[in-house]
């Protein structure tokens, strides 16, 4: 078994926390166009793994290309009397790029 993702991006958002997580959103452009000539996005949200996050609120710009590496954990919550798993990306390496591109 295995549980790994990796992902290269650019910060559309500085690190901020919820509840007792810190996190950073990144735009990740998708793998094929879905019309021709038109190339689509996505944002993710990334938790970051302990000294990430000390290290990305140091250095981490808008804009700023990264590759992220970490796994995914599933959040089990219940609402409303339905149980619910959410899918949170955890980083547990992060580099940047900007300095290739």
């Amino acid at each position: 078994m295995l549980n790994s993702i990796s992902l290269v991006g650019k910060i559309v958002k500085n690190v901020y926390h919820v509840e007792n997580m810190a996190f950073i959103d990144i735009e990740v452009k998708r793998p094929f166009p879905e019309e021709i000539g038109k190339e689509k996005f996505d944002v993710f949200s990334i938790a970051l793994w302990k000294g990430l996050e000390d290290m990305m609120s140091d250095v981490a710009q808008i804009g700023m290309i990264i590759a992220v590496r970490g796994r995914l954990i599933a959040n089990k919550f219940t609402m409303a009397n339905y149980d619910f798993k959410e899918v949170i990306i955890y980083g547990e390496l992060i580099e940047i790029l900007n300095k290739y591109f």
